[in-house]
């Protein structure tokens, strides 16, 4: 039952201390966590594979598509909106772009991994408020 703010907290003080440090700090931080954090979700996915049935996701099939559709837009607007921040560094926008698509697999392979195995109704029992 631990507060949301103390849950928080941490989270905003590290943005705020990696903001005023700059966005090499934060780009030295990525290089560095970002092998980590592909070879744990690798291990992961790859250790509930033998949990992952099918029928788990035959909920989530039956979703009208228009959910699926607004779904889809706010979390384009929600993983775009903080590249406005970087507006005023040179960025190469196929690299952008390539960076991108890479994050949205990743985090649909998390998605898909975590419904296959827990379902639809253990999601809202284990779903973050």
């Amino acid at each position: 039952n631990t507060s949301h703010y103390l849950i928080i907290l941490p989270f905003i003080f590290l943005t705020i201390f990696l903001a005023l440090k700059g966005i090499k700090t934060i780009a030295k931080v990525g290089e560095i966590f970002l092998p980590i954090s592909i070879s744990a979700l690798a291990s992961l996915f790859l250790g509930f594979i033998p949990y992952m049935k099918i029928c788990n996701l035959l909920p989530l099939l039956t979703v009208p598509s228009s959910n699926i559709l607004i779904s889809t837009l706010f979390y384009a607007v929600f993983t775009t909106l903080p590249m406005f921040l970087l507006i005023d560094t040179k960025l190469n926008f196929h690299d952008t772009i390539k960076n991108y698509l890479i994050i949205s697999l990743i985090i649909f392979i998390i998605n898909f991994t975590v419904t296959a195995v827990l379902g639809k109704f253990f999601l809202k029992i284990y779903s973050f408020p």
